[in-house]
């Protein structure tokens, strides 16, 4: 590195490693700038605000997906195999997307993540592979009456 030393001009931004020279907004010591930084600030907070209040006090979960069953993954608590099955609470919803392709995985993998699917809104089934749907007898069995979506075809288990 050489003993160079960076100057600042207004509008221009200088680093040292490349001896590149770019643009920015306004100087750091200018005080519009220290009026656009608090106004960004409370434009932030603001968002926030606005966005997460109202969640907090229907006392509503955040949106979130929790995968339930997969080959893939890092938690040593849950068993892997081929198939899928995942937990979506969107707005307030529980719904069941997929219910794996083994039965005693899921129930497995299930308690392990202390997931309560006798509180599900309803449950959609992507296809008719076992890898997704062999995990119904477990669901039926904690949940017997949950409304499933499946896909309108003339074939397979439910045609």
């Amino acid at each position: 590195m050489t003993n160079e030393t960076a100057t600042l001009q207004p509008g221009v931004g200088r680093t040292r490693s490349m001896g590149l020279q770019c643009p920015t907004i306004l100087p750091l010591s200018d005080p519009a700038s220290e009026e656009y930084t608090t106004r960004s600030r409370r434009s932030r907070i603001l968002c926030l605000a606005v966005f997460l209040f109202p969640a907090l006090c229907k006392g509503e979960a955040l949106n979130r997906v929790t995968i339930l069953y997969d080959a893939f993954g890092k938690s040593a608590a849950m068993t892997k195999a081929w198939g899928f099955s995942a937990l979506v609470e969107f707005a307030g919803k529980r719904i069941l997307f997929d219910t794996s392709g083994n039965a005693e995985i899921l129930e497995h993998n299930v308690k392990a993540l202390g997931v309560d699917l006798s509180k599900l809104d309803f449950v959609v089934i992507s296809h008719r592979h076992g890898d997704h749907i062999s995990g119904l007898n477990y669901l039926f069995h904690v949940n017997p009456t949950v409304k499933i979506y499946t896909p309108a075809e003339p074939w397979g288990p439910f045609g």
